[in-house]
């Protein structure tokens, strides 16, 4: 998708800033790939890469765009924060600012500068960070990420054999599955146990754009892990095939982007992979991350495991579990309606300026439609 792409249709006019090139293999190519989709088919929408929006001739566009609502998707950190308000106030005061805190990164000192930075609004998942936000004077909503569930989808295992056959995975074991970046921050080693047992065939899909490293590679593949790397067209295919999706990577809880020791900066608050899997009707074994304890509860196929131990046993006996009923827990998400409620945003912070003399819109205080989805 081309730097400054334009499309037409009506209402409002939307710049969203976001990472759009490449392959769509990680979080946050997604989530910025499909909201921008998504709102095109009703609103005007120019598309902006980060990397370049100090561009003369970028800018030139922008201003003549005239966006209403400018959206950096991924800019909860303190140079998108900067670029945020540097554009808002190049736009003029007719212009709302939202940043969507997908994986916020924000280190002690920069802190500091959230209150004299902040947008007109902040979308959030987790509980954590919607706290953490609101205490330095955001707006706040929340806003979950979504899932095609038209697209992934449950299927029979005449189908399953089929698709593993495809991909030359053993049809006569248990498919244990998990897709995301393969770094050793992210827990990933724990496969190699799991792999132990003689049922089980664990598989492994990785990141095109991120190589993963060569001892972790090794161990896994000495194990009989099946490790896929390059980037696959149809992603859901993986997910019919699987009998069970295992998600092992930590929480920190902190906001500085958890680089240093347990990769929570490599993951989004609200994994695509989990969602993606849950629309499959596959069991489930995840540790309490980001915003899933918050939006799903424990139960019809959904675990919460958080140490090696834990999550080992439980796959062992959620391999065989019966009955999955975590296609329903998402079905609520369906990607159109949570385009439809961000566009819903979008409306309410144009309309501030009218409404906020009545009282009707205060400091963090915007509900989310689907707010209380954890009764799933």
């Amino acid at each position: 998708m081309a730097p400054g792409v334009l499309f037409m249709a009506n209402n409002m006019r939307i710049c969203l800033i976001g990472e759009f090139s490449g392959a769509p293999d990680g979080g946050l190519k997604n989530v910025s790939r499909i909201t921008c989709e998504h709102l095109a088919a009703n609103q005007e929408v120019q598309v902006l890469t980060g990397s370049i929006l100090l561009r003369p001739s970028v800018l030139r566009r922008f201003l003549s765009f005239r966006p209403q609502v400018i959206h950096y998707l991924h800019g909860a950190s303190l140079p998108g924060l900067i670029m945020l308000k540097f554009l808002s106030l190049l736009a003029g005061r007719g212009s709302k600012s939202v940043v969507s805190a997908l994986r916020p990164s924000l280190g002690r000192w920069a802190r500091k500068f959230v209150f004299l930075l902040r947008p007109d609004l902040v979308l959030t998942q987790s509980h954590h960070f919607e706290r953490f936000f609101r205490d330095h004077g955001c707006d706040i909503a929340l806003l979950p990420n979504g899932v095609d569930c038209h697209r992934f989808m449950a299927v029979d295992q005449e189908k399953k054999e089929e698709l593993r056959w495809r991909y030359n995975i053993p049809r006569d074991k248990k498919m244990i599955l998990y897709v995301g970046h393969l770094s050793s921050s992210r827990k990933i080693d724990i496969f190699a146990e799991i792999q132990r047992d003689p049922q089980a065939q664990v598989v492994l899909v990785g990141s095109s754009d991120e190589p993963m490293d060569k001892e972790l590679h090794d161990q896994l593949s000495a194990a009989g892990v099946i490790i896929i790397e390059e980037y696959l067209e149809d992603i859901s295919e993986l997910y019919k095939a699987a009998d069970l999706f295992v998600f092992p990577v930590e929480e920190s809880g902190d906001i500085d982007g958890g680089r240093k020791n347990n990769g929570r900066g490599e993951a989004i608050d609200m994994p695509l992979s989990i969602l993606e899997a849950m629309a499959c009707n596959l069991p489930v074994v995840s540790t309490h991350f980001g915003a899933l304890p918050r939006l799903f509860m424990e139960g019809g196929g959904l675990l919460y495991r958080d140490t090696t131990a834990e999550i080992v046993a439980a796959v062992k006996s959620m391999a065989w579990a019966q009955p999955v009923r975590t296609r329903l827990k998402v079905l609520p998400l369906d990607w159109q309606r949570i385009i439809a409620d961000l566009e819903n945003r979008y409306r309410m912070i144009l309309s501030r300026d009218r409404v906020s003399s009545h009282g009707l819109v205060r400091q963090g205080q915007i509900p989310f439609a689907g707010e209380g989805m954890n009764e799933y």
